[in-house]
């Protein structure tokens, strides 16, 4: 049976399981919607297959309940993309948490960024936003 979890409707109608219901989006890379038990919507998940492990790679994406039914898998799907972007470019962020931490590792080796960064990123409140919400 073949889902389009783009459809409201259609994702409706699933059941609660543990493992989610996978839609592919293109070689290698799905997005997967897990139904709630409760009377919220469920959450979204993306899986991409790391070429050099050949192993899954899986992000939660969240509910996105605070969009309108109809808009929650674009936003999913946007976010799912991201996510592949990474897998696919081995790019993996690591230990980097806050933008603050991206321009720690950044400016290393680079005296005048570090120093810029000191005037301009450290003590504001920009420094402190995670990176996976930018």
């Amino acid at each position: 049976m073949t889902i389009d979890l783009s459809k409201v409707g259609q994702r409706s109608q699933l059941t609660h399981r543990r493992e989610p219901y996978w839609q592919r989006l293109r070689k290698g890379c799905f997005i997967g919607f897990r139904p709630s038990n409760s009377k919220l919507e469920g959450g979204w998940i993306a899986r991409a297959t790391c070429e050099v492990t050949r192993k899954y790679k899986h992000k939660k994406l969240g509910d996105y309940g605070l969009l309108a039914k109809h808009e929650r898998f674009d936003a999913a799907r946007k976010d799912a993309e991201l996510f592949f972007q990474l897998i696919e470019n081995g790019d993996e962020i690591r230990g980097i948490l806050t933008v603050k931490d991206a321009c720690h590792q950044y400016a290393s080796d680079k005296i005048e960024a570090q120093k810029r960064f000191e005037r301009t990123v450290y003590q504001s409140a920009i420094a402190n936003i995670p990176i996976t919400k930018l």
